[in-house]
């Protein structure tokens, strides 16, 4: 039984990498600490992305911002239950303050009866790195 599990524990998180390099998604967020030019603290935080350093928005302390391999981890393990191809993106004002991806369904039986979605049958996941989710 644990050959299996971890069999599919490899097949999900390959998955996910793969999702994160297609989509251009493959960094992640840090949080860090502002401060005034003379080197106050404001208690205020900046995420920035990891592989440009480019700031995407400022939070409180409390804030905890989620990842996009977490993000698409979530996608990843929906998608081995429905099927369905992945498509994602990062967007916003810098490229990243929200990333977002979408599985299209594909045909479904329930009590006999197909369900086939249309080109609208989508389940989408979108995460803000803003503090109020607008950009």
């Amino acid at each position: 039984m644990e050959g299996t599990f971890n069999k599919i524990m490899d097949l999900r998180n390959e998955k996910v990498f793969d999702t994160l390099y297609e989509t251009g998604t493959c960094w992640t967020v840090t949080k860090e600490p502002l401060s005034t030019d003379d080197g106050k603290q404001t208690g205020s935080y900046g995420l920035f992305r990891s592989d440009n350093k480019a700031w995407l928005s400022t939070v409180g302390e409390r804030y905890v911002p989620m990842q996009n391999e977490e993000l698409a981890d979530i996608m990843v393990r929906i998608q081995m239950r429905f099927g369905g191809d992945i498509k994602g993106n990062a967007m916003g004002r810098t490229k990243g303050q929200k990333v977002y991806y979408q599985l299209s369904l594909e045909d479904y039986n329930i009590n006999g009866d197909t369900l086939k979605p249309n080109k609208r049958t989508m389940f989408d996941t979108i995460r803000t790195n803003t503090k109020n989710g607008a950009f």
